[in-house]
């Protein structure tokens, strides 16, 4: 019998019929599927009928969401021979229970546009779950649908909107731009390229570099995906700027570059750095005679020690200049020339100089000396000469300090001097 039509029949015993009732739609019905014994019978002559119930469909689709809006539109096409099932909700809880739900008639596979219908059997009034079988091997590798199984209740209409979108991985986080303050050091005088975006966060947006706020003791330029700071002249000391990134997204921050300039390497303070300084440790020697050497083996290189050779006589003293230069020079007998004296702009003390600037020697006053004394003659310079007058004694016993292994060099804790012995009172040490 077709599902949906209605029946009507009726039966009688003479013996019991009072009234003919030709009128079918004055009869009782019975709505239920019809079955044995479920026929319509007519008592006392009133009759009856019944209606066949309808069964009712569940449909959708089955799609690959390219763009995870969870619709199906423009390319995106059906997924075909995909598994889906229909269970019934048993305890109507309206939660999918795995194992306690059960399937309801047979699992059916979409159709080439990922098309699915599935019957509920008569009378499917109630709540039931659609459930895609997510393991299939017909769906895309790495996609995946938000909701599975859907939830349905079935009432008087065939429902068709079960729809299931499965969509691709959602594309990698972009991060929100972070700048990252910086801390560098750079000498006085000394621009300096700083990698301000080395340590910055930028997720995966590509972002624009701007100054924010300039530097107070120097100037800072973007140069490509890096900043150079270039210190005022002179300036030594802390300064700071600001730098923005920003990026097309809208997103957008603010770090500061901390700089620290530190003073040119000065080893004898005289306020000249060493790079233009042609007497480094201020005794009077230059440093292209002393030299990059370490006669004495102390960790101090010729040019920036003041008793190049270790034998407790201090280099001023053996320059050749007079005691009277030496005292005018060196007041406090420390072996480097006084920071009062004038030293222009090279370095060496403008009183050794024949002439101010001139960087060059004066020892003799009188312009006939322009190179440290060799008393010996042997070629080496007294200021590297352990017993610079060949007399066989030791410069370091004449100076009157203690040489306890004979090496020719002071035993350490020992004050180099200025002033030798002079044992017989001849004016010669």
């Amino acid at each position: 019998m077709p599902a949906g039509t209605t029946y009507y029949g009726f039966s009688y015993f003479a013996d019991d019929v009072t009234n003919a009732n030709a009128d079918p739609a004055t009869f009782p019905s019975n709505t239920g599927n019809a079955g044995s014994g479920d026929e319509a019978d007519l008592y006392g002559g009133t009759a009856g009928y019944f209606t066949i119930a309808t069964q009712k469909t569940i449909g959708g689709n089955v799609f690959q969401d390219d763009d995870r809006d969870g619709s199906q539109n423009g390319a995106e096409v059906g997924l075909g021979d995909v598994n889906v099932s229909l269970y019934e909700d048993t305890n109507a809880n309206g939660i999918f229970d795995n194992g306690t739900d059960q399937q309801v008639g047979a699992t059916v596979v979409t159709n080439g546009t990922g098309a699915y219908s599935l019957t509920a059997p008569a009378p499917a009034n109630g709540n039931y779950f659609v459930l895609v079988d997510d393991t299939d091997t017909d769906l895309p590798a790495n996609h995946s649908t938000s909701v599975n199984p859907l939830p349905v209740t079935i009432a008087s209409q065939d429902v068709t909107n079960k729809h299931f979108p499965f969509a691709p991985p959602p594309p990698p986080v972009v991060n929100a731009l972070e700048a990252i303050n910086n801390n560098v050091t750079t000498e006085e005088n000394q621009p300096v390229d700083i990698d301000v975006l080395d340590n910055d966060i930028s997720g995966n947006s590509v972002f624009n570099l701007a100054i924010e706020q300039l530097a107070a003791n120097g100037t800072a330029v973007v140069n490509g995906s890096s900043i150079t700071y270039t210190p005022n002249p002179g300036f030594d000391g802390n300064d700071s700027f600001q730098y923005k990134i920003d990026n097309d997204l809208g997103d957008s921050d603010i770090a500061t570059v901390n700089i620290t300039v530190t003073p040119l390497p000065d080893f004898d303070q005289d306020g000249i750095p060493d790079s233009v300084d042609i007497d480094d440790d201020n005794d009077g020697i230059l440093d292209t005679v002393e030299g990059n050497l370490d006669f004495d083996g102390d960790g101090n290189i010729n040019s920036k020690d003041l008793d190049a050779d270790g034998d407790g006589i201090n280099d001023l003293e053996e320059s050749g200049l007079n005691e009277a230069a030496q005292t005018a020079l060196d007041s406090n007998n420390d072996g480097e020339i006084d920071s009062t004296q004038a030293f222009g702009d090279n370095g060496l003390a403008d009183n050794i100089e024949t002439n101010p600037e001139s960087g060059t020697p004066d020892y003799a006053g009188d312009g006939s000396v322009t190179s440290p004394v060799d008393t010996d003659g042997d070629t080496h310079k007294d200021f590297l000469d352990l017993d610079s007058d060949n007399d066989g004694i030791l410069d370091v016993i004449e100076a009157g300090l203690v040489d306890a292994d004979g090496d020719g060099e002071a035993d350490s804790g020992q004050a180099s001097t200025n002033s030798p012995v002079d044992t017989d009172g001849d004016s010669i040490a």
